[in-house]
């Protein structure tokens, strides 16, 4: 009795942590390509955030707050705390969020100096496909030299 307790104690205190970090909120079958200036970087667990601010071209602009993954996950990949600062541009590739707003989860980023790493949404099928010598399912990034197109999400 005490250990069918002591599991549904377990389990109930299991859900909303495996929950929070579902990915379904974004939408893998759609990319977003933004071009802007970092506001700011925040490093934190359990996910680390980029405040991006992206013109429209037409003198206004959109704040857009960009998810990807923890400190320790990131830096596995060339992440650090100092990889994007207040007054960058760059270009990022995210799964925009299905409910259409301003924010998404970070596919790849292309950095001022022309390198590009890759997010959290796209180290897990990155990395198993690594392992297992088979194709990745996460969008290729650009090379260094190649220029993306920014876009916003249409009403």
């Amino acid at each position: 009795m005490k250990s069918t307790v002591a599991a549904m104690i377990l389990l109930l205190f299991a859900l909303p942590a495996m929950s929070h970090h579902s990915t379904t909120a974004y939408d893998h079958s759609k990319t977003i390509v933004l071009t802007g200036t970092v506001k700011e970087f925040q490093w934190t667990n359990p996910h680390s955030w980029v405040q991006l601010i992206v013109p429209d071209g037409q003198g206004n602009t959109t704040e857009w707050s960009i998810e990807t993954g923890a400190p320790n996950l990131n830096i596995r990949h060339g992440w650090s705390r100092n990889t994007l600062k207040p007054g960058d541009k760059v270009t990022l590739t995210i799964y925009p969020h299905r409910d259409g707003g301003p924010h998404g989860s970070l596919a790849f980023a292309k950095l001022t100096d022309g390198r590009v790493l890759d997010g959290a949404a796209d180290f897990i099928p990155k990395d198993n496909a690594k392992e297992l010598g088979a194709p990745s399912s996460a969008p290729p990034a650009p090379d260094a030299g190649s220029r993306a197109t920014p876009t916003t999400p249409k009403p």
